[in-house]
């Protein structure tokens, strides 16, 4: 239902329009500036600290991040606002495995290369089904907020809001390529800080000044520490899920590549864990204090956004509503460009004598408008943000995740075991889901442990977490802590350059 013609409602047009345009504007003056599909894909030959920083978080901070937070914290309580806090230390891991001897990768276009050169063949495939299926996944979840945001403050019709979101993230993620969306990205990501200011301030004020405010949240929503089997494991899936590292998805390799510096990239992973705090902070607290309104109740995508309308003043709503929009279109867009250049790049090395630089970045542009119109299919067949995470979450974080963070910390597992790892987690995400009746958290639990059982299995280590790792070859840097991954020690010495990792040659761009 819309606010009604109000001037509040007009302006928010006006300013989401005008957001919209602007965006547009900039993917198509970008667009000349683009000759082959390395420069569709990577762009820049060096990018600063601070738009780095900038276009990481955007591209984090989407529609699961925001959204799919608040809806998570109303449905199950102040336990997940806790559990939301340790998702700061997600950039912490993801620095230690993902910031280092990152020029081993140098010639690489993209997650799926890099796949390749750890895992052969069907590390590449695997790579591209999961990403590709991903890319339109998080498309189709952003694409839903922003066509849920102008259905329900602008009045239009569903599939009208859908379309306008498809079409404004597909035509400048297409025109410009990754220069087009960075650039987006660092303005999207000053716009949410600024919303944020007002969401904290506000959010701050009521759960401190309104006297019965704890007393009006529901007992079931109030627990602290699991209470039987279901939420034990509830626990365990959304703490897996909060630490579970940001940079192996295939937009974040992209950002790794453009930057190829470990240095820049400490840095960059260290400034953004302290953004996030921030973050994170704030949309807890603004989801803690939604959920009186809410009651016993669960919410669903349309639900959120009445309910923050209906607990917040009009001027707030507005902030809020050009927030969101601009946080998913910033995911969205490189989503969408990062799956795009995975396909492009598979139909290129089939017939790679019969298409030329030009024929490379129109294929595409071309894949990326299909993509999107994809993603706007799926949307309209969606009801739950958190639900549409989170299943392409419980593949594409055992499929990738593991075999890549053991490629990056420089472990040497063969393609036979990276298949084994691949068996065993979807084995584990299908019987998760079933124990839960839906593809959560529980599953995403399960289907990480499945992953490193497989991947390990066959050095006998599978389970031993504590005994001899001498059948593992481990890179120089994990000899101080022979019982551990390398993860802790990682930064206690320097790793040799060529030491434990697949030789296969890297791929060639474009």
């Amino acid at each position: 239902m819309a606010i009604g013609s109000t001037v509040a409602e007009q302006l928010l047009g006006l300013v989401v329009l005008g957001y919209m345009l602007v965006c547009i504007i900039m993917g198509i003056v970008h667009a000349g500036q683009v000759k082959n599909l390395r420069q569709f894909a990577l762009g820049y030959k060096k990018i600063s600290t601070g738009v780095l920083v900038a276009t990481i978080y955007a591209t984090h901070i989407g529609a699961g991040a925001t959204l799919g937070l608040i809806e998570q914290i109303n449905n199950v309580g102040v336990a997940a606002a806790l559990i939301a806090f340790l998702s700061v230390a997600r950039w912490h891991i993801s620095r230690v495995i993902f910031c280092n001897n990152v020029h081993r990768f140098s010639k690489c276009l993209g997650q799926a290369h890099i796949m390749e050169q750890l895992y052969g063949s069907f590390g590449f495939l695997v790579s591209e089904v999961v990403n590709i299926i991903g890319s339109i996944g998080f498309s189709a979840t952003q694409i839903m907020v922003i066509g849920l945001v102008t259905q329900y403050f602008l009045g239009f019709s569903a599939y009208i809001g859908i379309l306008i979101g498809a079409i404004v993230v597909t035509v400048y993620a297409a025109s410009g390529g990754i220069k087009a969306v960075i650039l987006t990205d660092v303005v999207q990501a000053a716009l949410f800080g600024l919303v944020l200011l007002v969401v904290f301030f506000m959010s701050a004020h009521k759960m401190t000044h309104q006297q019965d405010f704890w007393q009006l949240i529901p007992e079931h929503k109030a627990w602290l520490v699991p209470y039987d089997w279901h939420s034990t494991l509830l626990v365990l899936g959304m703490t897996a899920y909060a630490l579970v590292p940001s940079g192996f998805e295939a937009p974040f390799i992209q950002r790794i590549l453009i930057s190829g510096s470990d240095r820049q990239l400490q840095k960059a992973f260290s400034y953004t864990s302290i953004i996030d705090f921030f973050v994170v902070f704030t949309l807890a607290g603004f989801a803690i204090m939604l959920i009186p309104d809410t009651g016993e109740n669960n919410l669903d995508k349309v639900g959120i956004l009445s309910i923050i309308n209906n607990a917040t003043h009009p001027a707030v709503m507005i902030a809020v509503a050009v927030g969101i929009i601009a946080v998913t279109m910033s995911t969205a867009d490189s989503w969408l460009n990062s799956g795009s250049v995975i396909v492009t790049h598979a139909i290129v090395r089939k017939y790679s004598n019969k298409v030329n630089d030009a024929g490379q970045v129109r294929l595409a542009r071309f894949v990326t408008i299909v993509m999107g119109g994809i993603a706007a299919c799926i949307t309209l067949m969606s009801s739950s943000i958190l639900s549409l995470v989170l299943t392409v979450s419980c593949f594409e974080s055992p499929l990738i995740l593991v075999p890549m963070a053991a490629g990056f910390l420089g472990y040497q597992f063969s393609e036979r075991d990276y298949k084994c790892s691949v068996a065993l987690a979807v084995l584990a995400v299908l019987a998760g889901a079933y124990m839960e009746n839906e593809f959560g958290v529980i599953s995403l639990f399960l289907g990480l442990v499945g992953s490193i059982i497989g991947l390990t299995w066959r050095k006998k280590w599978g389970l031993a977490w504590f005994s001899s790792l001498s059948n593992i070859r481990r890179p120089a840097y994990s000899q101080a802590s022979p019982r551990f991954l390398g993860v802790i020690s990682l930064g206690l010495q320097e790793a040799e350059p060529d030491r434990a990792i697949a030789t296969t040659p890297a791929v060639e761009g474009g």
